[in-house]
């Protein structure tokens, strides 16, 4: 179920860079887990369940793709992150706790900010004669 996660943007040209892909990876689990913290507000168990079974799904996805042997020290303190954040979306479930699912958004945010930050180093070294983005510019 994990890796259906990703066909959701390999259709999607604009999503070719692995980095684009990932943010956008990012941006997907936080939505999902801010729709479960959503549901608990109203009391809607099913679509709190959907949700952070979508943001499970993700998340794993991600955790599936870190290469530990190869990245190393980084790359092992990344699984921790993942394995930490797997853990409060059961939470999430099992207490129907909107205070935890705010928690995993914490932690995904900076992930996402990281890899929008790669993101945007990349293209400007892909396309040096590109305008300039504004969010490119502030990470330049």
């Amino acid at each position: 179920m994990a890796l259906a996660a990703t066909h959701i943007y390999m259709d999607d040209p604009n999503l070719a860079c692995p980095s684009r892909e990932t943010t956008a990876l990012y941006d997907a689990a936080i939505a999902a887990i801010q729709d479960a913290a959503e549901a608990i507000a109203v009391d809607d168990i099913e679509t709190r369940c959907r949700a952070v079974q979508r943001a499970t799904e993700i998340v794993t996805t991600l955790y599936l793709n870190v290469d530990v042997k190869r990245e190393g020290e980084i790359a092992d303190g990344l699984s921790k992150v993942y394995s930490h954040i797997l853990g409060l979306f059961l939470r999430v479930n099992l207490y129907n706790d909107s205070h935890i699912a705010t928690r995993a958004i914490d932690l995904l945010e900076p992930l996402r900010e990281n890899w929008a930050d790669l993101d945007a180093v990349i293209a400007a070294c892909e396309w040096p004669n590109a305008p300039v983005t504004p969010e490119i510019a502030n990470h330049a």
